[in-house]
C-alpha cells in the first residue's frame, strides 16, 4: 500500500518594520486563500462600480452607500491571510498602562484601518514575497 503524505505547503514569511518598533509578519501575495478571496471582494467592487455607473457621466456620488465601506472588507482579507504575527503593536489596560496585545485577524483590521499606510506597506512586501518565491521556482526548475 502506498501512503500518501499530507500535502504540506512550505509558506514563506518575512518580518518587516514599517514604522520603528513595529514590527510586522508578512505572507506571500501567492496564499491561494488570499487570492480567492481578494479576487472576490474586486468581483464585489467592479459589479458595484457597474451599478452605480462609475466612470460615467451618470455616476452620482451622493447615491454611494458608506455604510459599509470596502477597504474594511480588503484591508479584513490582508489582516486574515497575509499579516501572520507582529511586535510592538499593544493596547492601554484599565490603569492607563500599555501592554502588549497578541495578534488576531480582528486586531490586525483595526491596525490596518488606523493606519493606512501600514496595509500598503503589508501589500508591498507580501507581493515582494511573491516574486521572490517564483524566482526561486524558476531557479528550480532550470536546475532540474
Amino acid at each position: 500500500m502506498l501512503i500518501l503524505n499530507k500535502e504540506q505547503k512550505i509558506e514563506r514569511t518575512k518580518w518587516i518594520e514599517p514604522a520603528e518598533g513595529l514590527k510586522l509578519l508578512v505572507g506571500s501575495a501567492n496564499d491561494s486563500r488570499y487570492q480567492s478571496v481578494s479576487a472576490t471582494a474586486y468581483r464585489h467592487i467592479e459589479r458595484l462600480d457597474s451599478k452605480m455607473k462609475v466612470g460615467t457621466s451618470d455616476f452620482d456620488i451622493s447615491k454611494v452607500d458608506t455604510s459599509q465601506p470596502l477597504d474594511e472588507l480588503l484591508m479584513f482579507t490582508v489582516a486574515q491571510y497575509l499579516l501572520k504575527d507582529w511586535q510592538g503593536v499593544g493596547e492601554l489596560n484599565a490603569k492607563g498602562e500599555q501592554v502588549a496585545i497578541e495578534y488576531t485577524p480582528e486586531r490586525g483590521t483595526r491596525l490596518l484601518k488606523q493606519c493606512p499606510d501600514i496595509y500598503w506597506k503589508v501589500i508591498d512586501a507580501a507581493v515582494e514575497l511573491s516574486k521572490e518565491e517564483s524566482e526561486q521556482i524558476d531557479e528550480t526548475i532550470k536546475k532540474s
